[in-house]
């Protein structure tokens, strides 16, 4: 928010070589802020469009982005021709043209056009995710999964790729699947607690056989990188009470949560008390 207000006051002085740099900043970091992307743009690009030089495109492709996310017709399409125009055969900037007719709800038009990228180029992966993402969109999470899985026998260290699929295996309840998605997760990033996290949750949902057992040691792995992390904490306290063993580890967890809320007066803590009791 403070790098927006700079980014304002920047503009309300005519400092367009600031704009810039926070637009190109933003793009590097993945950070999509669209409503402040179009801000930026309408006032930079007519202007300044020349003094932006090779960056010019890369802000294009960003403006095109934000302004589908805004449903800034006329900005969109201005930016594409000017893509167009520099990069006539480019598969990117198709892909720009796919994601709108997505927006729009154009399904089938959108999965051809992606198709066609394909046709052109096997290996195109941004094209694939496309068709993966407008199935997930139309409710077709069993066609987007299989679309998912087949895209990572070729790029299987594709780490987002794996994220989406745990989200789509999530939302059919199928936790199984789920649950091996996350170990892939952690082989990608095994010092991300939240993996360890996620796989607790899910093998005490779970719950038959050893997967109590299971939740309980991804919880504590979990706090073992986030030593104060409630939510872990919690899951660690309900996966060993679901063990003979596992008592002592219930009341040391017990005995730190109800210490971590007992000034809270907000709701959540409110809350958590009564369950703590």
């Amino acid at each position: 928010r403070q790098q927006l207000r700079s980014v304002l006051m920047s503009i309300a002085v005519g400092d367009w070589a600031a704009a810039r740099t926070a637009l190109l900043a933003w793009s590097a970091a993945g950070e999509r802020n669209s409503s402040a992307v179009v801000a930026i743009a309408k006032w930079l690009l007519p202007a300044h469009a020349g003094s932006l030089k090779d960056d010019v495109y890369a802000i294009y492709e960003q403006v095109c982005v934000a302004a589908i996310d805004c449903d800034e017709t006329e900005l969109y399409k201005q930016c594409f021709a000017a893509l167009q125009k520099r990069f006539p055969n480019s598969a990117r900037v198709r892909l720009l043209e796919g994601m709108r007719l997505e927006a729009n709800k154009e399904y089938a038009r959108a999965k051809e056009l992606y198709e066609a990228i394909q046709k052109d180029d096997e290996s195109n992966a941004p094209s694939r995710k496309r068709i993966v993402a407008l199935l997930a969109a139309q409710g077709l999470y069993e066609d987007a999964i299989a679309a998912l899985n087949d895209y990572l026998q070729t790029f299987m260290a594709d780490a987002e790729a794996w994220q989406e699929l745990l989200e789509l295996y999530l939302q059919v309840n199928d936790l199984e699947s789920a649950a091996s998605c996350l170990e892939e997760l952690v082989l990608a990033n095994p010092h991300n607690f939240w993996y360890y996290l996620k796989l607790g949750e899910v093998h005490y949902t779970i719950g038959r056989g050893d997967n109590y057992k299971l939740a309980r040691s991804y919880f504590a792995h979990a706090l073992t990188l986030n030593p104060d992390n409630a939510r872990a904490k919690y899951g660690l306290m309900l996966a060993s009470g679901r063990i003979p063993q596992g008592k002592d580890t219930v009341a040391l967890c017990r005995a730190s949560l109800a210490a971590a809320y007992a000034d809270g007066q907000s709701a959540s803590a409110v809350a958590a008390r009564a369950t703590l009791q």
